[in-house]
């Protein structure tokens, strides 16, 4: 009876120290023990809905805490020292006087916040959602890094229209070493990424009110102002293509096989480098690419003579383009010494290109074609290939075909002869 008597007494100290009521002041705060657990209130006599809170860490808040439209809503003032308790009780009877003549001053704050979200946060946010590929968000950060580095700490609701426009015009007319023209191609995709952020900000960040806080996109000052970039059109010729395969022959084993595959596949880089041993299989001679750019799983079948250099590959850890130091982490050093030893300007894309010219070359069927390169059917209007659904056996002929007409260009393989090809965009 005693024990239970003083468990009762103990509770009710609590609830006590949970909510006291006295004059904020000074000495009230410095004087305010904190709870063993959670957090107590101390209500001011005199200004009504002016409190402090106390946290079992000791940690010491002043807040206004009054009804708003038929909830109770509470309001941060500041940390105790950092704000006086004559300060903070000055800052809770402005609110109070905001809420007696009908405003919120909550939605005003939550409004404040939103709206100073910055550039940089807003990557944050967007990326966090994990819905774009990292080699996207790797991309994007890179990008604006460079071409928005005065802007990264900048609120996105002072991102204007002109600033825009001047931003897009400024990098349009520098000048680009790797092409010798300028950096249009760049200006295009330095604004796209903003529109993407832009249409981001509008639809997650919300004024207390409940509004977007940019009414429009600050990018739509582009519409007629994006630059007309010529597509690369780079590719290997049937009397190139032995000279560059010569050249590849030079290379680490990796970045070799890693550059070949892609020529004889049509395979982009990323779906190349990432290439698993689990996915590949060769009694089936197939390989599977796993997350591809349209969101699908692609199973393709390999040619006799790459089935046997896949094969052939040692392996170091489940890719199986890596080396015993693992995967090329730069892919370009590959790429760009083939080039500097053929003497031809040919990067990545381009393989991909060569691959879609020679299977043209080689007469593959349309269809074929856009199932070898995992290009989506039935968008486009094009509805009679959505009801197209193409076999992996239907692929190996056009993809022996095409490996055949390569390796005769290389001088690997005596074969037909070998055409001209006609340009494919």
């Amino acid at each position: 009876m005693r024990l239970r008597f003083f468990a009762i007494l103990a509770i009710l100290e609590e609830v006590v120290m949970a909510s006291l009521k006295t004059k904020i002041n000074k000495g009230a705060v410095d004087d305010a023990e904190a709870p063993a657990t959670g957090q107590a209130f101390i209500w001011d006599t005199e200004v009504k809905g002016y409190g402090l809170r106390v946290t079992s860490g000791g940690t010491k808040t002043f807040i206004v805490q009054k009804r708003i439209g038929g909830k109770d809503r509470r309001v941060t003032l500041g940390r105790y020292p950092e704000i006086t308790a004559e300060a903070a009780r000055k800052l809770a009877m402005t609110h109070i006087g905001e809420i007696a003549s009908g405003n919120d001053p909550i939605a005003a704050k939550a409004t404040e916040e939103v709206q100073a979200k910055t550039l940089r946060e807003v990557i944050a946010d967007y990326l966090d959602m994990g819905t774009v590929k990292a080699s996207t968000a790797k991309d994007l950060q890179g990008t604006l890094n460079i071409h928005c580095a005065a802007w990264m700490n900048k609120p996105v609701t002072k991102i204007t229209r002109d600033m825009v426009a001047k931003l897009h015009a400024k990098i349009g007319k520098e000048f680009n070493p790797k092409t010798g023209g300028t950096k249009q191609a760049t200006a295009n995709k330095v604004a796209r990424y903003l529109k993407l952020l832009l249409n981001f900000t509008q639809e997650q960040y919300r004024t207390g009110d409940d509004l977007p806080i940019i009414a429009s996109n600050a990018t739509a000052v582009l519409k007629k102002r994006m630059y007309k970039v010529q597509r690369r059109t780079g590719h290997l010729e049937p009397h190139q293509i032995r000279s560059w395969w010569q050249a590849t022959g030079d290379l680490q084993d990796s970045a070799r096989d890693y550059l070949r595959t892609m020529l004889l596949t049509g395979l982009r880089s990323s779906e190349a480098i990432s290439l698993k041993w689990v996915d590949v299989s060769i009694e089936g001679r197939t390989f599977t690419v796993r997350d591809t750019k349209n969101g699908t799983d692609h199973t393709l079948p390999m040619g006799a003579w790459l089935t046997g250099m896949i094969a052939a590959r040692p392996h170091h850890n489940e890719f199986v383009f890596s080396s015993e130091r693992g995967r090329p982490t730069n892919r370009r050093g590959g790429i760009d010494k083939a080039a500097e030893l053929s003497g031809l300007d040919i990067q990545k894309h381009d393989l991909r290109r060569t691959f879609l010219t020679v299977a043209d070359a080689v007469d593959v069927p349309f269809y074929a074609l856009k199932a070898l390169v995992n290009h989506k059917s039935g968008s486009g209007g094009d509805v009679t290939a959505g009801y197209i659904q193409t076999s992996i056996e239907r692929l190996r002929k056009p993809m022996q075909a095409i490996e055949d007409y390569t390796l005769s260009a290389a001088g690997v393989t005596a074969g037909a002869a070998v055409v001209e090809l006609r340009e494919v965009q």
